[in-house]
């Protein structure tokens, strides 16, 4: 797929991208990395948005809550059917769960 057929995209950072990297992780090298994560996050965004493609950016402990409600079911009932997703398609591992799941919420 190119960039060219892609119109919409989900991002999901594990914490809000608009507060600073946590003075509290104490090892350097850490937050190091933290503020890698995040770099990489704005950039990936920026760049999809400057392409004209939309970009939702929903956190990880928050997209059941939100698939939930914009199916009209409950977060429980919302993760349970992202996993029914992938009934039968071998491994289907927690993190593509919530990156299927976040996708949903750009449709």
């Amino acid at each position: 797929m190119s960039i060219a057929n892609t119109s919409a995209c989900a991002a999901r950072p594990s914490s809000p991208p608009h507060l600073p990297i946590r003075a509290s992780i104490a090892n350097q090298h850490m937050r190091a990395h933290a503020s890698e994560g995040r770099l990489f996050r704005v950039v990936l965004v920026d760049g999809l948005e400057h392409c004209g493609v939309t970009v939702r950016v929903v956190l990880e402990r928050e997209v059941y809550e939100l698939l939930g409600k914009a199916l009209h079911r409950s977060p429980s009932q919302a993760k349970a059917t992202v996993a029914a997703l992938g009934e039968g398609v071998g491994r289907w591992r927690a993190e593509q769960k919530v990156a299927a799941a976040a996708a949903w919420l750009v449709r």
